[in-house]
């Protein structure tokens, strides 16, 4: 298992997934139709959008469903996500078999 921090000057989210396939168990309990199309069942975007999701929830500091963080691909490895009328820069790495999620 990992462990990872982050400080900043300004509000800020982390995460780190193992990439696992029992992701696909509970896909539908953090994704919406549209992003389940999106990722079509691939185990690495399935746990970028499970992490994904996760950093901007932390960022966010309250209790959010993560179905209602909706994320937008820009890039491989560049995201934004949004929330409650907010939007976030997220940029994601993998990192010895798990995805690394990091607001910018």
């Amino acid at each position: 298992p990992y462990v990872v921090a982050m400080i900043d000057e300004k509000n800020c989210g982390i995460d780190i997934e193992k990439i696992d396939t029992k992701i696909e168990k509970i896909k539908s309990k953090f994704l919406s139709d549209e992003e389940l199309k999106i990722t079509k069942n691939d185990i690495i975007e399935l746990t970028k959008y499970w992490s994904i999701k996760e950093s901007t929830y932390k960022l966010k500091g309250s209790t959010v469903p993560l179905k209602k963080i909706k994320i937008k691909k820009i890039s491989e490895n560049y995201f934004e996500s949004f929330i409650e009328g907010e939007q976030f820069e997220i940029s994601t790495m993998e990192i010895d078999k798990h995805i690394l999620s990091f607001t910018n």
